[in-house]
């Protein structure tokens, strides 16, 4: 090897494809319950060191009255369409204190009804479909080494407060890939 050769070292772009999970609880207008939900996005960091990035992505999720007793049996979907701003506030080497903000759409559809109501008297069950705009925000730790190609987000609170009283909390999970 020639004495000024050196090891190539791979350079990623600003961009990133950001893919999470999370558990979520989720009241609307008339509907009510938890399940998974699952976040697409892409994520542009904005600044050189990448410490405010721009996030445009989808959340989707199934959700069903389990563990919710005041409410008839129930299933739906959510389907949502954000936009966030992260910063990180805090870093200290590969870890940072992050926060976001944001603004979203949502669709939630599904039926209330499914079986009979608690007393055992069988109940006309009826499909929905609600719209739903608001905006959102959340914290959490971002761990994002320098040279390698993926960062993790964890989040122990992100919540979606919208009108016609819909409000989404839920934890999650969030790995970035780094495109070259």
């Amino acid at each position: 090897m020639a004495s000024g050769a050196r090891a190539q070292e791979t350079e990623y772009s600003r961009n990133a494809i950001q893919a999470g999970i999370g558990l979520g609880v989720l009241e609307g207008k008339s509907e009510s319950g938890s399940g998974l939900i699952y976040n697409l996005g892409y994520l542009r960091e904005l600044d050189a060191k990448g410490r405010v990035r721009f996030n445009p992505s989808i959340l989707f999720g199934g959700f069903r009255s389990i563990g919710i007793n005041d409410a008839r049996d129930q299933e739906f979907r959510l389907s949502s369409l954000g936009l966030d701003l992260h910063v990180d506030v805090a870093r200290l080497g590969a870890f940072s204190l992050m926060i976001s903000g944001g603004a979203f759409g949502a669709l939630s559809r599904g039926m209330i009804g499914t079986g009979g109501d608690s007393n055992g008297l069988p109940q006309q069950s009826r499909y929905f479909s609600h719209f739903y705009i608001g905006g959102k925000g959340s914290f959490g730790l971002r761990v994002a080494p320098k040279k390698q190609s993926t960062s993790y987000e964890l989040r122990p609170v992100s919540i979606l407060v919208g009108n016609q009283g819909f409000v989404l909390g839920y934890p999650s999970l969030t790995v970035n890939f780094k495109i070259k």
